[in-house]
């Protein structure tokens, strides 16, 4: 059987594409791995269990990780509302902002999967790219622009810090510490 030969824009459109679902994919599973994890390795009673209180919620403090229940639905968390006061975070935040519309990462990485959790029910969906104004590692991945798109950018940094530029959310420093600040902000927690 005889093939047809495809033009070199064929080509790069099809492994653009195939890229984009292997990031896509990808994301979603570091998500839902990080959430089984947490889930499949809590104990099946909470005797023992230290828990504390933070106004009207209950942090219980299972394998590692401090999880709450809100409105049904569980969130994991590396630290206490109170243990990351110190983390400065400057805007209003709110899980509205993302419900129905694409939801972009920029270095994702393990400490982020506490964002991806509270976020992946709010997002249409989620997806690794580049910022335009930001160099990237990755050519593979889509441009994106802080004054068009949802983005949420993680930085290395030795300032812990949660701040926004235009409809970028830039976590800084102690990734943990941020994100878990970024989340209590977007629940109204802390």
């Amino acid at each position: 059987m005889i093939r047809k030969i495809k033009s070199q824009e064929e080509i790069d459109k099809k492994t653009k594409r195939n890229q984009r679902i292997v990031v896509s994919v990808m994301v979603f599973l570091i998500g839902f791995s990080s959430l089984g994890y947490a889930i499949m390795s809590r104990e099946d009673s909470t005797s023992g269990a230290e828990i504390v209180k933070y106004g009207n919620l209950e942090f219980t403090n299972s394998n590692g990780f401090w999880t709450t229940t809100i409105s049904g639905k569980i969130f994991y968390f590396n630290n206490l509302p109170e243990d990351i006061k110190n983390v400065s975070i400057e805007g209003n935040y709110s899980s509205e902002e993302y419900f129905g519309n694409v939801l972009y990462f920029v270095n994702l990485n393990s400490q982020s999967n506490t964002v991806v959790n509270a976020l992946q029910d709010s997002a249409l969906r989620m997806q690794e790219a580049c910022v335009l104004e930001l160099s990237c590692t990755n050519q593979e991945l889509p441009i994106k622009n802080c004054s068009e798109d949802n983005i949420i950018i993680f930085k290395e940094s030795s300032n812990s810090r949660v701040y926004r530029q235009e409809r970028c959310v830039f976590i800084e420093g102690d990734l943990s510490a941020s994100s878990d600040r970024f989340v209590y902000r977007l629940l109204n927690i802390a």
